[in-house]
């Protein structure tokens, strides 16, 4: 009598993945900052090296940073509070910055190309000569925000407001 070994090999395989898996989800602070410990370790590193690649950060209280020239790049900062910090120069590139508060934030020069700022509120936000190429703005709150040279080429713009903005010289907007 022959006993198939090769599914009890694949059964116990996927769940060893699994286990591995879970394990670095939880223990690794740029797969998930579950805990507010580990979550002001990552907002320190980001302070000091001025990068986090991928890491997440939702929902951090990031008000009144300094974060000039940080390197954002795939971050995760959904529901974060950005509001009055100074993101010049950031690259935010493929962030997830949906519900984001942006409020009186200086965003020039920076990058926020293929990011979703689905419901971010930018109001009052600096974000002259911004790169919002191919970014999602759905539902996005830029009252009184000046945008001026902002780029908003191929952007997806769905129920935007832009009530008392300064678009002088942007692009991709009407």
């Amino acid at each position: 009598m022959r006993i198939p070994i090769l599914p009890a090999v694949l059964f116990n395989l996927v769940w060893v993945l699994k286990i591995i898996e879970i394990s670095a989800s939880t223990t690794n602070p740029v797969l998930a900052a579950t805990s507010p410990t580990v979550q002001q370790q990552t907002i320190q590193r980001l302070i000091e090296t001025k990068q986090c690649l991928g890491c997440d950060l939702r929902n951090a209280d990031l008000r009144e940073l300094d974060l000039r020239e940080v390197n954002l790049l795939r971050a995760n900062l959904r529901g974060a509070n950005l509001s009055k910090a100074d993101l010049s120069n950031a690259n935010l590139y493929a962030a997830d910055l949906r519900d984001t508060n942006f409020r009186e934030a200086n965003l020039t020069n920076a990058s926020l190309r293929f990011s979703n700022l689905s419901n971010a509120n930018l109001s009052g936000a600096n974000l002259r000569s911004t790169n919002l190429t191919f970014a999602r703005l759905n539902n996005t709150n830029f009252q009184n925000s000046n945008l001026t040279g902002a780029d908003f080429t191929n952007a997806q713009l769905f129920n935007t407001d832009f009530t008392g903005t300064n678009l002088a010289e942007a692009r991709g907007v009407r």
